[in-house]
């Protein structure tokens, strides 16, 4: 069967785009037959090969609008999955393409930190945490966008918005300790895929580990 096609969809802005760089010479350096794009909001500059500038505003307060804005993005070029991150996230690619993403429209580590195995399981408020970065399926993706009017949890939580709107429909879903909120990142001694706060000066020491 052959590899789906996937998008790693990074969340970033104009004041950190300083990062981009960094990311592209260690964790995104390699061909693993995935797309990685970086996704900035206004001011709307000319797209490059790996930066997206969408007309949505830039600031913390909008990031559900440019979350939606590139799940809109990422799903009318036929990507089959996305996986979504944030400038502070490191991510193994070869993990994360190997990690079985493919039998579940969302999944990645489940906030608040749980010991279920899905990412819904009756509270009033739960969804994957995008810190650690999480899947969407075409499914997934096109249930968002025709829900993207909702407001609740709107703003700059992206995660919680995604995941107000997943949990009102029978999506398939799995809590995956193996992306980390932590800066314990992945390692030889480890199964870790991702770790969150990266942000700064980690990226090099991981990727020659």
């Amino acid at each position: 069967m052959p590899q789906p096609k996937i998008l790693i969809s990074i969340l970033s802005c104009h004041k950190e785009r300083h990062l981009h760089q960094q990311i592209r010479d260690t964790w995104a350096k390699n061909d693993f037959g995935v797309d990685v794009k970086f996704f900035l909001g206004l001011p709307k500059l000319p797209d490059t090969p790996d930066e997206i500038f969408l007309d949505v505003p830039d600031d913390e307060g909008h990031v559900s609008d440019k979350n939606a804005a590139s799940i809109d993005w990422t799903y009318n070029r036929d990507y089959d999955f996305r996986f979504k991150c944030d400038t502070d996230t490191y991510v193994h690619i070869p993990r994360l393409i190997s990690s079985g993403f493919e039998s579940y429209d969302y999944s990645g580590l489940r906030y608040p930190y749980s010991d279920s195995p899905f990412i819904f399981c009756g509270d009033e408020r739960s969804e994957a945490y995008g810190g650690s970065g999480y899947w969407l399926s075409r499914t997934a993706m096109k249930i968002i966008l025709d829900n993207q009017d909702s407001q609740q949890y709107r703003g700059s939580t992206e995660d919680h918005w995604v995941g107000a709107i997943l949990r009102r429909f029978p999506v398939s879903n799995r809590n995956d300790k193996r992306y980390c909120d932590t800066l314990k990142g992945p390692a030889p001694e480890n199964n870790y895929i991702t770790c969150h706060h990266n942000r700064y000066g980690m990226r090099e020491d991981l990727w020659e580990n």
